[in-house]
């Protein structure tokens, strides 16, 4: 059983690294052997589009971002929540729910209880959906929530950056789309999420032959692009909607005097490596995964049932 779940971690590692034609590729052959798969999720997209309301966003595939709003009711009680669980984080001096010390997790979708499952009926809003599936053409599937906190930099680290510190893609697929939630004003000297828009990063990928999940150890080995990075900054409550595993990105460089709490909502679609047949064995032992499985109307309005894999 031991070489059983190596074997499938290596295995989604070689999928993670494969070169995005490669991938989209592979996506192809995989979306025609498991055809009964394919079918039952475009039915899925089908009947979300066909459920009574707006999208809330759209993103330009070229660009790979977008700055949107939300409600100023429903973005102050998210704020208030991750404000909360940052004040419960430090006072009882928690551990973080992963190993990075400049980006700490300090709560996900697998802490949900009846009184903050407010958070996971906005995420499942069939505005919110339609808006993910539309940018897929898929039907979406709600991966995760986090909230982060980027702490102050100690001065040795403030240039000597690490990890998710460097510009890279992530790997789980070949689209994705993270809602950031900025619960604090956030500006250059908070560590924002840099990007760089997909279709450029797509471009410079080429051109470097770049492997999905790698980091660039410096930012001048893309000097020449630099000049076209986004940061996501903004006051208290802004929203952005990025694909992560099409634009090159980093986060979290703060500095000795600035910190940053976000809310981050993840999604992906049916070909992410979280949920290839077989793969996803291992993955969902690391990852608490919410598959929204029905489209339904419920009491409080939404059009989404949530259930545990």
């Amino acid at each position: 059983m031991r070489k059983y779940k190596v074997v499938l971690r290596l295995l989604g590692k070689r999928i993670e690294a494969l070169p995005l034609k490669q991938r989209i590729l592979f996506e192809k052959i995989l979306n025609l052997v498991f055809l009964w798969r394919t079918l039952s999720y475009r039915k899925k997209f089908r009947q979300l589009n066909s459920e009574v309301g707006p999208s809330v966003f759209s993103v330009d595939k070229n660009k790979g971002y977008q700055n949107f709003t939300i409600p100023d009711e429903i973005t102050q009680e998210l704020v208030i929540f991750a404000k909360k669980t940052l004040s419960n984080y430090q006072s009882a001096s928690r551990q973080a729910l992963n190993k990075k010390e400049y980006l700490q997790q300090i709560w996900n979708i697998g802490m949900t209880n009846s009184e903050n499952n407010f958070v996971l009926n906005f995420a499942l809003q069939t505005g919110i959906l339609k808006s993910v599936g539309q940018y897929f053409d898929s039907f979406p599937i709600l991966h995760d929530v986090s909230i982060f906190y980027s702490p102050p930099a100690p001065v040795s680290n403030e240039k000597n950056w690490t990890g998710s510190q460097l510009f890279h893609r992530d790997g789980a697929g070949t689209r994705c789309m993270k809602l950031w939630l900025l619960c604090d004003e956030v500006n250059s000297s908070n560590g924002p999420t840099t990007l760089l828009p997909a279709s450029i990063s797509d471009r410079k990928c080429v051109e470097t032959r770049y492997v999905p999940g790698k980091k660039f150890e410096t930012d001048d080995l893309l000097s020449d692009v630099l000049p076209n990075k986004i940061e996501l900054t903004g006051k208290t409550g802004s929203w952005f909607a990025t694909d992560t595993d099409r634009c090159l990105h980093y986060g979290s460089r703060t500095k000795t005097e600035s910190s940053r709490l976000v809310m981050m909502f993840h999604y992906v679609d049916m070909n992410s490596v979280y949920y290839l047949p077989f793969i996803r064995k291992h993955y969902f032992k690391k990852y608490n995964a919410i598959s929204v499985d029905n489209l339904n109307c419920e009491q409080t309005g939404l059009k989404a049932i949530s259930s545990r894999i």
